[in-house]
């Protein structure tokens, strides 16, 4: 029996409320390990008990048996499985988990449904989820799920996508509630330079990314801070591409670690072996590109290696996530050899504030981070010493306040174009105001026009 938890009661609310004001394109926002296959799961029990036709697309094969598994926990066991050679598909049932690369493939469903339920909904802008899905079934309520709502260059969803969003819960509250750990992060500071990495589509370039991380003192310097930091526990590494990933799986191995790599054409069974092996213990370290970045549930997994530098604070953050839900007390670690820590300005498991119509940002309670000069762990600027290796922090230094330009005001009185009495009189006072102030001269020009209601 799945308990209620009092913010998935809050959402389920939250969609009855939105559908009941006329919102057809919701979207719900969830971090990592707050069950959003759970919430989606009792939403659709509800709605199937009414009478309503159901269904639920994802993008992988381990999403939608998951999602299978979890809609028979509590209670909804007549499910078509809608994918490629799978024996379970049966279109007369009122529940349809499917595959969106298989619907692509196939004839539409009907009769059509009623509710549409899109898991990882940050994949949603693709063509694929327009064509097959938001214009396939037009009359249909649509409900996208995702830790992370935005685009992969962090444009946000709204728009022609998603008009409404509920946010279900944050870190900091599924942390209090023990549904979430909090991860210690360590960087590095030995980065590879990227200055000659170029940008395509809002993300490092591959093929650049790859020659600027794929060399030796990098690939060491990740494999030492694993054997220092990491403890031995089980491993998610996340490389830049097939030949990275290889890479470091090597690497792992030529110093005594069970490191196995995997991709995109690793065979079904094989994967499923490896993965075994890693929840097994009899693998230590899996490094992979692009496979376990969303959905891989795998609580004994406690370390993740960031290998991939990326622009993109959703592959960041659904990265980092693999880790983060509890498991026998043990503190997830997060090793960042890619600069994300810098690049987003903190760690994964911090308050963010989603939008539909703004890029993301940290919530304005999230205190101030800093890495430790000795150890190199994400901590509080605050904190007079690293909690992790007891180094003493230096007192933070105070932004120096930026200079202000000061307006020539005799040169720009002898500059005065023809002017009334009334407006060189007001002019040469506001001069003096500018000086005073710093303003900038076009400035001056701005309130000119707004006093005298034309231009100066």
């Amino acid at each position: 029996m799945i308990e209620d938890r009092a913010y998935q009661t809050f959402a389920i609310d939250a969609v009855k409320r939105a559908i009941l004001d006329g919102h057809r394109r919701i979207l719900l926002c969830c971090p990592t390990a707050g069950g959003k296959t759970i919430l989606a799961s009792r939403i659709l029990k509800g709605l199937l008990a009414k009478g309503n036709l159901g269904s639920f697309v994802a993008h992988r094969k381990e999403l939608l048996d998951q999602t299978v598994k979890t809609l028979e926990r509590v209670g909804v066991a007549n499910v078509s499985v809608i994918r490629a050679n799978d024996p379970r598909e049966d279109r007369s049932k009122p529940l349809q988990v499917a595959s969106v690369q298989t619907l692509a493939r196939r004839p539409p469903m009907s009769p059509a449904p009623h509710i549409i339920f899109i898991d990882e909904c940050h994949r949603a802008a693709s063509d694929s989820y327009k064509t097959y899905l938001f214009e396939a079934y037009p009359n249909a309520i649509f409900l996208g799920l995702s830790a992370t709502p935005g685009r992969s260059d962090g444009r946000p969803l709204g728009g022609e996508l998603f008009s409404y969003m509920i946010q279900v819960a944050t870190y900091s509250e599924l942390i209090r509630g023990g549904f979430v750990s909090a991860p210690t992060t360590y960087s590095t500071p030995l980065l590879a330079d990227l200055t000659k990495v170029r940008t395509v589509a809002g993300d490092y370039n591959q093929e650049d990314l790859e020659k600027a991380v794929n060399k030796g003192h990098i690939i060491a310097d990740i494999v030492g801070t694993w054997l220092r930091r990491a403890g031995g526990r089980r491993t998610v590494c996340f490389a830049v591409s097939v030949e990275h990933s290889k890479s470091l799986t090597a690497a792992f191995v030529a110093k005594g670690v069970k490191a196995e790599h995997l991709d995109g054409t690793t065979p079904e069974e094989e994967r499923e072996a490896i993965l075994a092996r890693l929840k097994s213990g009899e693998t230590t370290v899996v490094t992979n590109c692009g496979i376990l970045v969303e959905g891989w549930d795998a609580v004994w997994v406690k370390v993740c290696i960031l290998a991939c530098p990326t622009k993109s604070i959703i592959k960041y953050m659904q990265c980092g996530g693999r880790v983060l839900r509890p498991w026998e007390g043990v503190t997830p670690i997060i090793l960042d050899h890619a600069g994300c820590h810098d690049r987003f300005g903190g760690p994964v498991h911090l308050d963010r504030i989603w939008s539909l119509t703004d890029k993301v940002k940290l919530a304005s309670t999230v205190p101030p981070m800093r890495s430790c000069p000795v150890c190199f762990a994400s901590i509080l600027s605050a904190l007079p010493a690293c909690p992790h290796c007891g180094a003493t922090m230096p007192a933070p230094v105070a932004p120096k306040p930026k200079e202000r330009k000061i307006v020539p005001v005799d040169l720009a009185l002898r500059e005065l174009p023809e002017l009334t009495e009334a407006e060189r009189s007001w002019m040469e006072y506001t001069l003096g105001q500018a000086r005073r102030l710093g303003w900038h001269w076009k400035a001056l020009e701005n309130r000119f026009s707004e006093h005298f209601a034309k231009p100066f």
